[in-house]
């Protein structure tokens, strides 16, 4: 099984790759500088093979609007040094997050931390913050917590 965050928010959320700086691009080949500028997350909304909507969570209080992205390299709760790489993937999820509230009439943004297959277990560990008071350690992995963000 592989580490995923999915996200649900009241608007339409960003999908694609974030986070990637490729120095050369040609026909299929993608060439970076370094590994820290590949890609962080590549988000895919909750779409079905016919289209329709689902929803990655039962514990998701937001449905339609969702997407998920395998875990790259997230730093994990209790980490006491992280790299590049972690920093970075932190940092982009954060400037994901603040650029959802910024473009969009967004009120609210939650974020299920899980194997994938685990999307339906209960919940390890709840926190609810306000944008304004969210600090990079939020962002830490943390196998199935629920971080509910608010404008």
């Amino acid at each position: 099984m592989s580490e995923y965050i999915y996200i649900a928010g009241d608007s339409p959320l960003q999908t694609g790759a974030v986070g990637e700086k490729p120095r050369l691009t040609k026909d299929s080949i993608v060439v970076y500088n370094t590994v820290t500028d590949m890609e962080s997350f590549y988000f895919e909304e909750n779409h079905d093979e016919e289209g329709e909507h689902f929803s990655f969570s039962p514990h998701f209080s937001l449905k339609k609007h969702q997407v998920s992205s395998l875990d790259m390299n997230l730093p994990r709760v209790g980490d006491k040094m992280i790299t590049d790489s972690q920093k970075k993937a932190v940092d982009q999820l954060y400037f994901y997050i603040k650029d959802y509230f910024k473009r969009s009439v967004a009120t609210k943004l939650e974020i299920l931390f899980c194997l994938n297959g685990d999307e339906e277990n209960t919940i390890s560990f709840r926190k609810d913050v306000a944008f304004s008071k969210l600090k990079l350690t939020d962002l830490y992995y943390l196998e199935r917590k629920l971080l509910t963000i608010k404008k």
